[in-house]
């Protein structure tokens, strides 16, 4: 048995520990069991409290028991200059030295060589690999009639469908989605834009032009299987994130998983990621994208065959990392 920890369940993190809990066979602990535990434990998220994850993996280490993190944005601490990310990558190169300890990134050293300067070893994204065969059925069928989608479906009619999903911000790339429909009477005229999640308050001018210009907004948090519902919707899922948000995203994960062609920055870690994984993907400039191109199709029987190889090495360096036998996603 494994012991997960997580300071929150906001964001992937639910899914994160539900999918982990249930492939290693462990338990969530609390902070205070953290310390003393014999078993292995495994921060989902080393961001989310950096302080704790770096005492408690020192302290554990000298007892000799296992600490294993995923490092989700290995970028700034690699790149920044401010004293706290330089700090921060000093850091994580010393606890590179623990041999109890491991740092995991979630996208591939091939994709940036560098990160293996702070990380000990590499995964990729677990939302890339998760999915069991009933969740990936709805993620790949177009919803019926009863699906709360069916009236944007019936609007859409032979124009793709374009998906913007989860939350909606500036990050996320809102304000560019927005935008470019709003400008673009040619990609209106091949597609409908749906933002799927709840929108954040800066970005609410860019809600109201997107709908004025005949996008769909379903402006709340949606269910599980809401959200598959939607990947089940869209031909194209809009991944294209702002520059400073460089890092890897669970929903480009759904998306590559199920065999979605995905929208990604141009220059960015995931469209390198994409490249490397023969993923069906556009890279544009947000400023200048006026215009929507052929996209391929998708195709499911790649995206399960892309899932089946990605979780074989991520459970792989888990279970190493972990001290564990190796387990079955």
């Amino acid at each position: 048995m494994i012991l997960l920890y997580s300071q929150s369940e906001d964001g992937h993190r639910r899914s994160y520990l539900d999918f982990f809990t249930r492939t290693f066979k462990g338990r969530r602990v609390t902070r205070g069991e953290v310390w003393l535990a014999r078993q292995p434990v495994f921060f989902l998220m080393i961001e989310e409290n950096f302080a704790f994850f770096v005492l408690a993996a020192t302290f554990r280490a000298v007892l000799g028991r296992r600490t294993v993190g995923l490092l989700f944005r290995p970028l700034p601490a690699l790149r920044g200059k401010g004293l706290r990310l330089v700090t921060k990558r000093t850091i994580l190169s010393w606890l590179k030295r623990m041999r109890s300890v491991a740092t995991l990134a979630i996208l591939p050293f091939s994709v940036e060589p560098e990160f293996a300067r702070i990380a000990t070893g590499w995964i990729y994204d677990p939302q890339l690999w998760d999915l069991n065969e009933v969740d990936r059925a709805v993620g790949t069928v177009r919803p019926g009639d009863n699906s709360f989608l069916a009236p944007a479906i019936r609007q859409a009619g032979e124009r793709k469908v374009v998906v913007a999903v989860g939350r909606m911000d500036r990050a996320k790339g809102f304000d560019s989605f927005a935008r470019a429909y709003a400008r673009s009477p040619d990609i209106r005229s091949h597609a409908l834009f749906m933002s799927c999640g709840a929108i954040n308050e800066g970005v609410a001018r860019d809600r109201t032009m997107l709908i004025e210009a005949g996008g769909i907004v379903y402006d709340r948090e949606l269910t599980d299987r809401e959200l598959l519902e939607v990947y089940g919707a869209a031909d194209v899922v809009w991944c294209c994130y702002a520059a400073d948000y460089d890092q890897a995203s669970g929903i480009l994960g759904r998306a590559v998983q199920l065999g979605l062609p995905v929208i990604v920055r141009a220059g960015s870690l995931i469209e390198r990621l994409c490249q490397e994984e023969a993923a069906p993907y556009l890279a544009i400039d947000p400023v200048r994208f006026n215009t929507l191109p052929a996209i391929a199709r998708r195709t499911p029987d790649r995206g399960a065959t892309l899932a089946a190889k990605m979780a074989q090495h991520s459970l792989s360096v888990l279970a190493r990392a972990l001290g564990v036998p190796p387990a079955n996603a």
